[in-house]
C-alpha cells in the first residue's frame, strides 16, 4: 500500500492513508476525492467519477504491484529499474498520457554522461533488444552467425570418423 501511495503521489495524485482497523487509501486529484484503494488493492470510485479514471487507477495499481520488488531509479523517481549493465539502465514507468507502461533506456556515453531524453519504447521486447544492441551486453552477431553448410558437414564427418576410430 505504501508503494502505491508513493507512486500515485509521484504521478501528481494526492493520497491519504485512512482506516485504523481496515486500512485503505483515499485518492484525490486537484484537492477533490476521486476514489479509494482498498487493502486487497481493489479500486472503488466515488459516485459520479468517470469510468476512465477508475480504469486509470486500476492500471496504475496493477503496474505498481507488478514492479513492487524492483528497485526505483534514483531518489523520488517514478521509474523502476528492469536491467542494469555496466551503469546503463533499462527502466519502466507508467505513462499517464498513454495510459500504459513504457520503457526507457539510459546509456552512459563516452564522456560518462547520460542523455536527458532517453529513447522510449512501448514493448519490453523492443526495449530489451535495443538495450542489448547499445550496451554490447550480448554479441548478437556471434549468436546468430551460422556456419556455412560445408563447414558443418565437415565437422559432422570428422566427428563420425573419430567415433569409429575410438
Amino acid at each position: 500500500m505504501d508503494q502505491i501511495a508513493a507512486y500515485l503521489e509521484k504521478l501528481g495524485y494526492e493520497v491519504e492513508d485512512q482506516g485504523k482497523i481496515k486500512r485503505f487509501l483515499l485518492v484525490l486529484k486537484d484537492g477533490l476525492p476521486i476514489g479509494f484503494i482498498l487493502s486487497d488493492f481493489t479500486v472503488k470510485m466515488i459516485a459520479g467519477e468517470e469510468a476512465q479514471k477508475a480504469s486509470e487507477l486500476n492500471k496504475i495499481v496493477a503496474f505498481v504491484k507488478a514492479n513492487q520488488h524492483s528497485e526505483t531509479a534514483g531518489h523520488n523517481s517514478a521509474e523502476y529499474i528492469m536491467v542494469t549493465y555496466r551503469g546503463n539502465q533499462l527502466t519502466t514507468f507508467y505513462d499517464l498520457e498513454a495510459e500504459k507502461s513504457r520503457y526507457a533506456i539510459y546509456i552512459i556515453d563516452k564522456n560518462g554522461e547520460v542523455s536527458d531524453t532517453p529513447p522510449l519504447f512501448d514493448s519490453y521486447k523492443a526495449a530489451m533488444h535495443e538495450f542489448i544492441l547499445q550496451t554490447g551486453m550480448i554479441d548478437l552477431k556471434a549468436v546468430f552467425k551460422k556456419e556455412p553448410f560445408r563447414i558443418r558437414w565437415r565437422r559432422k564427418l570428422i566427428n563420425r570418423l573419430m567415433k569409429k576410430l575410438l
